[in-house]
């Protein structure tokens, strides 16, 4: 099987390739600076930028690498003509204390940057269904709302809201209700593409961003959508059904609150009508 390379991945791999290249860069200019300096220098401390910003930028295993090449350079201005050490046992010695510090080093700030995206992550994820919560939500549509302005293109918006949820609560119990919504959100995002994205907007309240989706497109996904969701339902023997507000906007709004409020309205004519239906509509 061969793997392409995706747009979305291609701008993250040559940002890591350049923060390597610049940090292979700076360690070569420590590695000559650490040969030409006097004993009184000290340069060990000077090896961890270019560590740092590999292990940070391109993540521990890269990190690893990177304070081994450290300590060989290190050990080669020691034991190269002219070099510091006076025998090769010293100079090993000197850059095996050099390597275990750094390899030390990258542990620690691979591990708090694996903290800080994990953090990162939580802060905008539903923690019940793992859907995005609602207020990266809204930030996501504005900036497609802008994209759309910038570039002249249409999207659509999805409101859905579970029928009668309270009864499976009821019946089941909330632990129950809350596997409920983290099937609906499976099931959402195993028939909507990558590029789409899927939030949780309240208790019982999804919303789906499909960028570049027109009118029939979206009728399409609308339509899977409503069938993956039943059968999922039906399947766990949840006794719900879902009422759903769509907007294809051929024009955007200028905010993601009028987005959302259009939706929710069409997903309220639904509720009233009887629920377990869609009302679909094309913002010009």
């Amino acid at each position: 099987m061969t793997s392409a390379i995706t747009m979305q991945q291609a701008p993250k791999i040559w940002g890591i390739s350049l923060w390597i290249l610049l940090a292979l860069g700076f360690l070569a200019g420590v590695g000559y600076l650490d040969y030409v300096a006097s004993t009184e220098l000290i340069f060990a401390c000077f090896y961890l930028v270019p560590v740092a910003i590999v292990a940070w930028y391109a993540g521990r295993k890269p990190g690893f690498v990177m304070a081994a090449v450290g300590a060989a350079v290190c050990l080669a201005a020691d034991i190269a003509p002219g070099g510091h050490s006076a025998h090769m046992a010293i100079a090993c010695w000197n850059s095996s204390l050099l390597l275990g510090f750094l390899l030390a080093f990258v542990v620690l700030l691979s591990s708090l940057r694996l903290l800080q995206e994990n953090q990162k992550k939580f802060s905008r994820n539903d923690t019940v269904t793992t859907a995005i919560n609602s207020r990266y939500f809204y930030e996501l549509l504005q900036a497609e709302i802008e994209r759309a302005k910038r570039y002249n293109s249409h999207f659509t918006l999805i409101y859905i809201d579970l029928d009668d949820f309270k009864k499976v609560n009821e019946a089941f119990g909330h632990k129950e209700g809350d596997s409920a919504l983290w099937h609906c959100v499976v099931t959402i995002t195993g028939v909507l593409r990558k590029t789409d994205t899927t939030g949780r907007l309240g208790g019982d309240e999804f919303g789906c961003l499909l960028p570049e989706t027109g009118y029939a497109a979206a009728e399409s996904v609308i339509a899977r959508l409503r069938t993956a969701l039943e059968n999922e339902m039906l399947a766990h023997t949840w006794s719900t059904t879902f009422s759903m507000g769509a907007v294809t906007f051929s024009k955007p709004p200028d905010t993601s609150d009028d987005a959302i409020r259009m939706a929710d309205s069409l997903m309220d004519a639904v509720k009233k009508a009887g629920k377990n239906g869609v009302e679909h509509k094309v913002f010009v």
